[in-house]
């Protein structure tokens, strides 16, 4: 999370101040990142998920989602990803609007139906 070699879209300031005050201190809260970073429990996550990423995202790199699809393939066959390669974060093209909706409705009927 700290470490990437992507272009962010985040300020110096946030990422000197905002990310150690609001999502932890890399140093002081090093072993509480390790132990709840999602990549680290994928193990322990069998619900089933629904993974959209931007390809063009400056501020949570597709790297950082390809790692996470990775950890978690091998404990949950519940896993669905996509990919929108010409977004950002966030969808503003209609056909990926359109796309990723139909999917959120698919992947909700098919988890929990319907009432």
């Amino acid at each position: 999370m700290f470490e990437s070699d992507w272009s962010s879209d985040l300020s110096e300031e946030w990422r000197n101040f905002g990310m150690p005050v609001l999502i932890g201190d890399r140093i002081k809260d090093a072993v509480q990142i390790k132990a709840t970073s999602p990549v680290n429990i994928a193990d322990r996550i069998k619900q089933p998920l629904l993974l959209a990423y931007g390809g063009a995202d400056r501020r949570v790199p597709i790297a950082h989602g390809k790692e996470f699809r990775d950890a978690v393939r091998p404990y949950n066959d519940k896993m669905e990803w996509v990919e929108y390669l010409e977004e950002g974060h966030g969808w503003y093209l209609v056909k990926n609007r359109l796309d990723f909706w139909t999917r959120v409705e698919k992947f909700l009927q098919t988890n929990i139906g319907t009432p």
